[in-house]
């Protein structure tokens, strides 16, 4: 979602004919800068199970009784097809809400296209595929219009037009329409029995393949509720413990 906000509240006007220059240079010299920042440094953990309205339209997959489900991250500007589409208007200020289920029910699976190494992957994301995933989207994308219209900054919609005016088919066809990857896919060679679909076993082996082993966000059978990247350096960390104790020192 992406609503037109007050005068002096984005950064869409870096996208302005040469300033990108400006922001190298000023990165270069002094270290300092938009460069230095992701652009996305707001976000919100909610639990769908806290609001009695929805409670019973969810399925609850969190591991713990007040774990989050949904993340609503903020980025002050346009944002769009993960930054293929980009604004037209450097003068005009936006702010982006994208939503994001952190434990979906919806499955989806990647297959081989060919028996060339070198052909890339089928990738069937399957979203919205389960009714649970659905109704938690549709409810986030409403308290984004909660969060939106409280804001103090707020002056129009913008994408989509008359945002907390859709019905739930509406809201659910805009997000379809605008679904993305948010960069953590997992779980597609989980840990654990081969007979359970395992990929790998407890020492992170893949069955049937000698001497292959994985250490990545796919050996996890459920994704968490939280980011990534801290969990798989703690596994790393692991992994590395364990190939010490298999082969000792290794002259390099």
């Amino acid at each position: 979602m992406t609503v037109n906000t007050a005068k002096g509240t984005s950064i869409n006007y870096v996208t302005k004919p040469l300033f990108g220059l400006k922001l190298l240079a000023e990165w270069l010299l002094f270290g300092t800068g938009l460069l230095g920042a992701n652009c996305v440094e707001g976000a919100v953990w909610m639990r769908s199970h806290d609001d009695p309205e929805v409670v019973d339209k969810i399925e609850d997959l969190t591991s713990a009784a007040r774990e989050s489900d949904m993340e609503i991250i903020s980025i002050p500007g346009w944002f769009k097809d993960m930054g293929k589409t980009t604004n037209t208007d450097p003068n005009v200020d936006q702010w982006t809400l994208g939503q994001i289920p952190l434990r979906p029910s919806s499955v989806g699976k990647i297959t081989l296209a060919d028996s060339s190494p070198f052909s890339p992957p089928v990738i069937h994301a399957n979203y919205f595929s389960s009714e649970s995933d659905r109704q938690i989207s549709i409810w986030a994308f409403k308290k984004s219009c909660d969060i939106v219209k409280a804001s103090g900054v707020f002056k129009s919609w913008e994408l989509p037009k008359r945002a907390d005016e859709l019905n739930d088919d509406e809201i659910l066809e805009f997000l379809k329409e605008s679904a993305n990857t948010c960069y953590h896919p997992s779980g597609t060679a989980k840990i654990g029995a081969e007979s359970d679909s395992g990929v790998v076993d407890t020492n992170l082996s893949v069955y049937g393949v000698q001497n292959l082993r994985v250490c990545d966000v796919s050996v996890m059978p459920r994704i968490l509720s939280g980011h990534t990247c801290a969990p798989i350096i703690a596994m790393a960390e692991k992994f590395a413990n364990m190939l010490k104790g298999e082969y000792g020192s290794v002259d390099v």
